[in-house]
């Protein structure tokens, strides 16, 4: 603000402490501000272009530093948000060097969302501190997830964060490679095409295939559905032995009578028995979830 309107904003009253007018609403995460917005017509506010879009807030068009006035959701459609980490020396030549002077507010290019942060994740480059070589190479594969559409690209669609591009993508994957593994570890490998044999070994990462869990869910699933509709072909037996019953008793037929009834009553058990054995699938199914 002190930047883009030094006419309206006092450049003094810049830093992590900001005096602010006194009918200002203090709002606390993004719940409270969602709150605020909604409960006081008029209000403007300031909040995570995710969570606002989630909570189906209106959104004000913002002007860059080259003039464009866009929402979010058009920067990002522009490349606009990813762009303001791609501006020419902002970013360090490596991983490893010092990132405390990195900003991507109100950067140059035309479609740039002149508000953005970027997320870190800091690991250390000799990763020995895990014993287990494959933890080792488990955590560089998690790492390489991370800029994977495979993997990375539900964050995009669930939470609205744009995904790393330019240099600051270019220094992300060289810092990967270059983390130190031990020599006895076997690294995971991505199945980005089907490979039917191979993919399905040991140290596969595969967006492709289900889990163990998944498999036994799905067969669980099946037997569960065949198990309901013996029951209900059941109960239809039932139904009918049971008219069956009534109709001979009201003639007076007491020998048919009792022996439709065992019959009546041998079914009706196995009618409870099924249902109970559904009852404790659909538990161990529900609890596989």
């Amino acid at each position: 603000m002190a930047d883009s309107c030094p006419d309206v904003w006092d450049p003094e009253n810049v830093g992590s402490s900001v005096n602010w007018a006194a009918d200002t609403l203090e709002c606390q995460g993004s719940g409270g501000v969602t709150d605020c917005i909604r409960e006081q017509p008029g209000t403007i506010g300031y909040i995570d272009a995710g969570h606002g879009h989630a909570e189906r807030l209106e959104e004000v068009y913002l002007e860059n530093r080259d003039g464009a006035k866009q929402t979010t959701i058009q920067a990002a459609a522009r490349g606009g948000i990813a762009g303001a980490a791609d501006v020419e020396g902002l970013m360090p030549a490596s991983a490893t060097a010092d990132f405390s002077e990195v900003s991507l507010n109100n950067n140059p290019g035309e479609f740039t969302w002149p508000i953005s942060l970027m997320t870190y994740v800091y690991v250390r480059q000799d990763l020995s501190f895990l014993e287990n070589p494959q933890e080792q190479a488990l955590l560089k594969a998690f790492l390489q997830s991370l800029y994977d559409d495979s993997y990375v690209q539900q964050c995009v669609d669930v939470y609205g964060f744009s995904k790393v591009d330019g240099s600051a993508l270019q220094i992300a994957q060289d810092a990967i490679d270059s983390l130190i593994l031990n020599a006895t570890a076997t690294e995971f490998q991505f199945e980005e095409s089907t490979q039917l044999s191979t993919a399905t070994g040991d140290y596969w990462i595969s967006a492709k295939r289900s889990s163990a869990s998944e498999v036994e869910i799905d067969a669980l699933t099946v037997a569960n559905q065949a198990l309901a509709e013996e029951v209900a072909e059941l109960a239809l037996l039932v139904a009918e032995t049971r008219s069956q019953v009534a109709e001979m008793a009201a003639t007076g037929d007491s020998s048919s009578g009792r022996s439709l009834s065992g019959a009546g009553y041998g079914v009706s058990t196995w009618l409870v028995l099924m249902a109970t054995l559904i009852g404790t699938t659909w538990q161990l199914w529900n609890g596989a979830c």
